[in-house]
């Protein structure tokens, strides 16, 4: 299945499931980490451009998760895997201007890394195992498959300066791969969507 298809499967699903774990945060201003609540953040803030917006009626569980209907609690498996993308740290540069703002646990068998810009840029980027069939993201590692949900039903371009920064993250994740991705327990995009339902995004 293209990219495209798996895009429009995402974007049609009768509803979206994230993950809401409290994730470290760079402090765009000064650098700093803090605990920051994404849920909370888009709610104060509006969605970001380049996400897609929950489907209406979202369950909020006890845990902090926000399930879609008929879809069950799962436990985050693994802790924030930022070790993917060292030596860059929360609130470095990645490129373009980008700056590494969040990388959250590992959940629904993929995680997200938040980037932000000085001019107000924003952009959640989900990332999963590259499939038996090859990566399907703007960007990927050998192992690491980087996908942008930016509402485009997988035809609306990418930003070139985005583009380059997913580009980075990918081979900051090419230099760091190793047995400890294994453990992570990372599934490719096609069947986190087949498992978990055409609308799951993290």
């Amino acid at each position: 299945m293209k990219r495209r298809q798996f895009v429009q499967n995402l974007a049609v699903g009768a509803g979206l499931v994230m993950a809401k774990p409290l994730v470290a945060r760079a402090n765009s201003a000064t650098g700093d980490s803090q605990g920051f609540d994404p849920v909370e953040a888009a709610a104060k803030d509006g969605p970001a451009p380049h996400d897609l917006p929950l489907a209406d009626g979202p369950k909020l569980l006890p845990s902090g998760q926000v399930l879609a209907p008929g879809v069950e609690e799962r436990r985050a498996d693994a802790a924030a895997p930022a070790w993917l993308f060292a030596p860059l740290t929360l609130g470095g540069v990645v490129a373009e201007g980008w700056r590494l703002m969040a990388v959250s646990p590992v959940a629904y068998g993929g995680f997200y890394v938040e980037l932000a810009t000085a001019t107000g840029g924003r952009a959640r980027v989900t990332c999963c195992r590259v499939g038996r069939r090859g990566a399907v993201g703007v960007a990927h590692s050998d192992k690491l498959d980087l996908l942008l949900a930016n509402a485009g039903y997988g035809c609306a371009a990418t930003d070139e300066s985005l583009g380059a920064a997913m580009t980075a993250l990918a081979q900051l994740a090419r230099a760091n791969e190793d047995s400890r991705l294994d453990g992570l327990q990372l599934l490719d995009f096609e069947t986190r969507t087949t498992r978990f339902g055409p609308g799951v995004i993290l």
